[in-house]
């Protein structure tokens, strides 16, 4: 069920049943998608990514123009893996994300729910991305960039003159970063890139750990702007969720202004967490 796509351009619909993607694979293969331009709106099926992998599924997608309108199915990432799986995204040159979602589970752009990891190199671009959601505050959804809800770690690099127009954390999730449960975050925001707002879900960092659990790295550097990053209730804006270890290091000429939610720190920890900071 492994599936090799490559857009060029024109004006695209794809819409997908049950555990596959829109434009990917279905259940249980590996997506291999480049888009280059276009207009573009993706839907997957239950289970399965809008651009990326199906159920089971892995996404290795690399959009380099284009206007990108993805929205996964329950579970999927918006643009990345599918339910249980996880994915490698590459965006750059003029890209437009209009807008990476998920209904539940999944991240915006990165891993699927339950687990999935999501490595993501953003060096160009303008992105819009909203981890998956519920009407339920205790659910574990996903990232808006970065890991699947549950277990799902992340490895995002912001580089170069991207912009995130935005990015939102679904409930346990950070806005830019891991999944809700024990997972790991490297993320490194460099360049000229500018990262205009960004929102944890309940529990989770605006940039950082995820709600439970959360450890690893956060490196704004060079000329890099963060406009504004929130923390869910409990979470830093940067830095940790609520339970969990994540450093900060902010060098160079960043410019950072950060909010925690309530009980969380604007950068560092967040209610019964660590988080060691450097600025420098």
């Amino acid at each position: 069920n492994d599936a090799q796509v490559k857009i060029t351009g024109g004006n695209i619909t794809a819409t997908s049943d049950d555990w596959g993607a829109g434009i990917g694979s279905g259940s249980d293969g590996t997506a291999y998608v480049e888009i280059t331009g276009g207009e573009i709106n993706a839907t997957g099926g239950y289970l399965g990514a809008g651009i990326g992998g199906g159920c089971n599924g892995s996404g290795n997608v690399t959009i380099s123009g284009g206007g990108i309108t993805a929205a996964g199915g329950e579970g999927a990432a918006g643009i990345g893996g599918g339910y249980y799986n996880g994915a490698t995204v590459t965006i750059t040159g003029d890209a437009v994300i209009k807008n990476a979602s998920n209904t539940k589970y999944g991240a915006g752009i990165g891993g699927g729910g339950s687990g999935g990891d999501g490595t993501v190199i953003i060096s160009g671009g303008n992105i819009t991305a909203q981890g998956g959601s519920s009407d339920n505050p205790n659910a574990i959804c996903g990232a808006g960039i970065g890991g699947g809800g549950g277990y799902g770690n992340a490895t995002v690099t912001i580089t170069g003159d991207a912009v995130i127009e935005e990015a939102t954390g679904g409930g346990g999730c950070a806005g830019i970063g891991n999944g809700y449960y024990n997972s790991k975050t490297d993320i490194t925001i460099s360049g000229n890139a500018e990262v205009k707002n960004v929102q944890g879900g309940a529990q989770g960092a605006g940039i950082g750990g995820g709600g439970f659990g959360g450890t690893g790295t956060v490196t704004i550097t060079d000329n890099a702007k963060v406009d504004n990053a929130t923390g869910g209730e409990g979470a830093a804006g940067i830095g940790s969720g609520v339970f969990g270890n994540v450093t900060v290091n902010i060098s160079g000429n960043a410019t950072v202004n950060a909010e925690g939610g309530a009980n969380g720190a604007g950068i560092g920890g967040g209610y019964a967490s660590a988080g060691d900071v450097t600025i420098e």
